[in-house]
């Protein structure tokens, strides 16, 4: 009968070992179980943002693709207003500008013949951009030259309101379009594609009409501008006054049918612009 309950006792105690060798062994498991989940979920946390990333960046180079190789030289010519220095103060002048597409390495050059004293540096790097952002294309592999001509040497007083037309050109050159010879266009081009203002409208308008122009696009606000008269004070003794006017009225009393368009962005710009 001892025996027997000492073999009993044994199989219990066993069984009881056994019971905890297989709770330990469980207790592992899960704990094994459980790590391997925190990480297969920070790997999925993980695969997601460099799914997201991936994503990205494909958009990206899907939208900035380069220019094609049968574009590799191409050239679009065109007429800028500006206003210049002259023995009778400042004058407009009507430039003629090409603006050319070359393989390169992204780099902006300036061309002047004769010698235009004239700054597009600047300008020219910010009309590359928007331009680039506008038609989808990246210019990385290619030089941009615009060559700048006028009828004799000249120092130009505001090259960087060019910077609108040359932007206009950029873009009609990259999508295979014209620009209307008969639109002139004044302004600066900010890198979020809006126009800056500029100077001398009077001067630029009456230049655009008598090179031709039917209309000249000008930034908003810039529609108003002086003009300078000289009033009698005493006999024989004149003073400058200045004289805000409307640019549109002004010059339809001076007989010039040429329009006067404010615009916002070079959206609007290239509505008038491209043909």
């Amino acid at each position: 009968m001892e025996a027997r309950v000492r073999v009993l006792v044994l199989l219990v105690i066993a069984l009881l070992a056994l019971n905890l060798a297989l709770v330990a062994a469980y207790a592992s498991l899960y704990g094994e179980y459980a790590s391997l989940r925190e990480r297969f979920a920070r790997a999925e946390s993980e695969l997601r943002i460099l799914r997201g990333q991936l994503e990205y960046y494909i958009r990206v180079s899907g939208a900035l693709q380069q220019a094609p190789p049968s574009s590799a030289a191409r050239s679009l010519t065109f007429r800028a207003v500006a206003v210049r220095f002259s023995e009778e103060g400042c004058v407009g002048e009507v430039l003629n500008m090409t603006v050319s597409l070359v393989p390169g390495r992204g780099r902006v050059f300036v061309a002047t013949n004769p010698r235009v004293g004239i700054d597009l540096q600047t300008s020219i790097n910010v009309a590359k951009e928007v331009a680039e952002r506008y038609a989808n294309v990246s210019l990385e592999g290619y030089d941009v030259i615009v060559t700048v001509s006028a009828r004799e040497e000249i120092d130009v007083v505001d090259g960087p309101s060019a910077g609108a037309v040359i932007t206009a050109a950029l873009i009609a050159l990259l999508e295979g379009r014209l620009l209307n010879s008969s639109v002139f266009v004044t302004g600066t081009i900010c890198p979020d594609g809006s126009i800056g203002r500029v100077g001398g409208i009077v001067m630029k308008a009456i230049a655009a009409a008598e090179a031709g122009g039917r209309v000249l696009l000008v930034p908003k606000g810039c529609r108003y501008d002086y003009v300078v008269t000289y009033r009698e004070v005493f006999p024989g003794v004149y003073i400058r006054v200045g004289r805000l006017v409307d640019v549109q009225a002004y010059l339809r009393r001076l007989g010039y049918s040429i329009r006067i368009v404010e615009v916002g962005s070079i959206d609007e710009v290239l509505r008038y612009c491209l043909v």
